[in-house]
């Protein structure tokens, strides 16, 4: 957390040892360790609580994302009910299809129409008189 070497270190304990004296220096470590632990305590239950902050906010937006799919089901369901209906009158409209194990759906057939050929004396009559006329 802090970059404090061991040479900031000793000077520290230098100043405190000529400033409080050797007789108090003791229980000023201890004093001076608890509150650090003290302090270590709250950082952790800070972090643990932010953490937990997250997770709710996740648990939060996963409940409103699932009842937005809920709402969704519920305008689908009667969507689907709807196109059930109308698949089950248009196979009602031609049921000898399935009994004549005629399948619902056949592909369609690719008929090419191709044009007939022209006649080309045509082209030989316009070519003669193009001949003829000199152009």
């Amino acid at each position: 957390m802090f970059d404090i070497s061991f040479w900031e270190l000793a000077m520290i304990g230098v100043v405190a040892l000529i400033v409080v004296g050797p007789e108090r220096l003791p229980g000023l470590a201890r004093t001076t360790g608890r509150w650090l632990g003290k302090a270590r305590r709250m950082v952790a239950e800070v972090k643990a609580e932010v953490d937990r902050e997250l997770q709710l906010d996740e648990l939060k937006q996963s409940l409103r994302q699932q009842a937005d799919l809920n709402s969704l089901k519920d305008v689908m369901q009667p969507i689907q009910a709807l196109r059930d209906d109308i698949q089950a009158q248009f196979n009602d409209l031609d049921p000898g299809r399935r009994r004549a194990g005629i399948p619902e759906c056949q592909p369609r057939r690719r008929t090419t129409t191709r044009n007939p050929p022209r006649p080309t004396c045509r082209r030989r009559a316009h070519t003669r008189a193009v001949a003829k006329s000199g152009c």
